[in-house]
């Protein structure tokens, strides 16, 4: 499972809206979504926007 799925999962779970996460760290809907399905990996940069903007340590979304 990669990160971004991993990111979904996290999203589902709590009721998060993808779009909201795409919009808090400046990315397009299109583009979150490619992440999260597993197609495109998260560059690092907003990876960890996405694990802050989550309040999320970001090994939490690496682990195995």
């Amino acid at each position: 499972m990669t990160a971004g799925q991993k990111v979904k999962k996290y999203l589902t779970e709590r009721g998060i809206m993808q779009s909201w996460l795409a919009k808090k760290i400046g990315m397009s809907n299109s583009e979150m979504s490619d992440i999260l399905a597993g197609k495109k990996e998260f560059r690092i940069d907003k990876y960890l926007l996405a694990c802050e903007a989550l309040g999320k340590n970001p090994a939490c979304f690496t682990k195995k």
